[in-house]
């Protein structure tokens, strides 16, 4: 134990209650050392003052949001004297909050209030489409958005609600240019196409095989 200890520890001192910790830097693996790189975006900052009886005590508060790129984005609120601190607090707690998204169809492009286009950057999300109905503050906007990333379907859940395989659903939502060409040709299955239902993938099935 004589070799860990720090000179500046008194030879008579009990060390039986100490920590290895306290003598030096722990030592680092690769599970503390590889970390996903995070970016982060702040969406809404502002100064909020309270009066108090004798004067008036403001504070930063700041709305951010955090992502990895690859699907993963959350939002946080900070609260602070400094702003500094408040945009830290903020980006700490949109970090927590990270969940995992899904992107929409290639060459779609982010069309959508400028809180979600904020959201969209740091979550790597570059085709989607939102329109906002009701309140248009970023806060609001931003909440409901990340609500609505966590009611999304995936293919497979989808094709197991309406009795489909994921490659039907494929062709009756992400249209392809072959598909394309068959519904202008074609009158019938462009009647239904409005319907987005079993008939439809059935009719453009048919077309395509």
């Amino acid at each position: 134990m004589s070799n860990i200890l720090r000179k500046d520890i008194q030879p008579n001192l009990n060390t039986s209650n100490l920590k290895l910790s306290q003598f030096g830097p722990r030592k680092t693996t690769e599970a503390y050392e590889v970390r996903e790189r995070i970016e982060y975006a702040v969406i809404l900052s502002k100064i909020i003052k309270r009066r108090s009886k004798t004067s008036k005590k403001g504070f930063f508060w700041t709305f951010s949001a955090a992502g990895n790129g690859k699907g993963a984005v959350g939002v946080g609120i900070g609260r602070d004297e400094a702003p500094s601190e408040a945009i830290r607090k903020s980006f700490e707690n949109a970090r927590k909050n990270m969940e995992l998204v899904w992107a929409a169809p290639p060459k779609h492009g982010v069309r959508a209030h400028h809180a979600i286009q904020n959201i969209c950057k740091v979550a790597g999300i570059r085709d989607l489409g939102v329109r906002t109905y009701g309140s248009k503050h970023p806060m609001n906007v931003a909440y409901g958005f990340m609500e609505a990333l966590r009611k999304q379907k995936t293919p497979e859940q989808m094709a197991l609600d309406s009795g489909l395989k994921v490659i039907e659903l494929n062709k009756a939502f992400y249209l392809e240019k072959s598909v394309c060409e068959t519904l202008r040709n074609s009158r019938t299955v462009h009647a239904a196409m409005p319907r987005r239902d079993n008939g439809m993938a059935n009719q453009i099935q048919q077309q395509t095989n």
